[in-house]
């Protein structure tokens, strides 16, 4: 196994440096979407999160993974979103569903990431969603709760399993790219909805 705090410095580190340009993007478009005027702007925020999440929904179920992390395929936050869009009064739109056999595992790993590490920052848009639309953790914004144990403990764990993998050299650019890619898909379908040009 890999030293898990020279990991810690090189692979997690690694990907938050390589794919910050696009998070910052990700910011800016957030900001010009404005999801938090309206409870009709917002719903088509928790559209693009309930695409996002099942277009890689069966990544959740990735064997390996989940051999070495048991609550892996619970992280899902597609059932929450489905709720929520229920709650708003939208139908549950349909996408592209990746398939994680198609998949290598550091590859799976790169797109959880992008998703696993949305639920740090989800703490500040629950807050908004609450404060601005009146909505919570059990009516319209449910897919921005918290885990029970927590999101520190929660991204930690995950971020453990990133840095403990073994992985080849091949294996580190494949889960790099992986990452980007997530950043730039979930932009794509960000722009897509609100109407925001490139």
């Amino acid at each position: 196994m890999t030293n898990t705090s020279t990991a810690e410095r090189s692979r997690t580190k690694q990907l938050e440096v390589l794919t910050d340009a696009q998070h910052q993007q990700l910011h800016r478009l957030v900001a010009e979407g404005n999801p938090f005027a309206t409870r009709e702007n917002f719903a088509i925020w928790v559209c693009v999160q309930y695409q996002f999440q099942q277009k890689i929904a069966d990544l959740y179920r990735n064997p390996t993974l989940k051999s070495l992390l048991p609550d892996l395929e619970d992280r899902s936050r597609l059932p929450a979103a489905a709720a929520d869009l229920k709650d708003l009064g939208q139908e549950v739109p349909q996408a592209d569903v990746m398939n994680a056999d198609d998949l290598t595992t550091a590859q799976v790993l790169g797109w959880l990431f992008v998703s696993e590490g949305s639920t740090l920052g989800a703490a500040v848009l629950r807050k908004k969603a609450s404060e601005s639309l009146g909505l919570s953790d059990e009516f319209g914004a449910r897919h921005l709760a918290a885990s029970p144990e927590g999101r520190a403990r929660h991204w930690k764990a995950f971020t453990a399993l990133v840095n403990e993998l073994p992985m080849s050299e091949e294996e580190e650019r494949q889960l790099g790219e992986a990452a980007q890619a997530a950043f730039t898909c979930f932009a794509v379908e960000l722009r897509n909805a609100y109407g925001i040009s490139a």
